[in-house]
């Protein structure tokens, strides 16, 4: 059941009694609560730039397993961040500093964080002020945008795909069987490619010459 529980697990007493319990303290919930920071919203709900996800986080609308807040950037004040479980900043050009350093805090208390890029990403200000000189919350610097897109009805644009992922990683667990190849069938036309990262924390990569990170 939701709400505060104690949990002692003990073994056997032997020579040595003071390693037999221990103790942890839990806090259950019904659900994950996240605020989603839409950096494109629109008029219409399902052309906005955080719809989908949040329709797939919680189909139902009911927060059996997650619940979301979803708000504009222009009213992202990074305060109240403690009565959430993870924050999506999802195509946002650019956090004031003084936010920035209220989400490392929070990241720090152990809160999640999911950055998703886009066309209004300011990359000068991503770079200052979440990469940082590798002393910020990305694991990695953006680089410049590559490929191109669809332009009007005869251009159909450079079709890049995932590569590979990282089938074991829990962000992809669910695409390890049936639904592998829903992973491939995904389509991009244009992204920032990436520097000065750790190649060991690259979980999806495009298909481009390069590898360039995905993930």
């Amino acid at each position: 059941e939701s709400g505060p529980h104690i949990v002692r697990a003990s073994i056997e007493t032997d020579y040595l009694d003071v390693d037999d319990q221990r103790h942890l303290a839990v806090d259950v919930r019904n659900a994950l609560r996240g605020l989603v920071v839409d950096g494109e919203p629109r008029d219409s709900a399902r052309e906005s730039e955080t719809y989908a996800f949040t329709l797939a986080l919680d189909p139902t609308g009911e927060g059996f397993h997650f619940s979301t807040d979803v708000k504009t950037a222009e009213l992202f004040s990074a305060e109240g961040l403690e009565a959430y479980d993870f924050l999506v900043l999802a195509n946002v050009q650019a956090v004031a500093p003084e936010k920035v350093e209220k989400i490392e805090q929070f990241v720090r208390r152990g809160g999640g964080l999911l950055l998703t890029m886009g066309p209004r990403v300011d990359r000068v200000l991503f770079n200052r002020d979440f990469w940082n000189g590798g002393r910020g919350l990305s694991p990695a610097q953006l680089g410049e945008v590559a490929g191109s897109a669809p332009e009007g009805e005869l251009e159909r644009g450079v079709e890049r795909r995932i590569g590979r992922f990282a089938a074991e990683h829990p962000v992809f667990r669910t695409f390890r069987e049936k639904l592998r190849a829903a992973i491939y069938d995904l389509v991009f036309y244009k992204y920032f490619r990436t520097k000065d990262f750790a190649l060991e924390k690259v979980l999806a990569s495009f298909d481009d010459d390069l590898q360039s990170p995905a993930f």
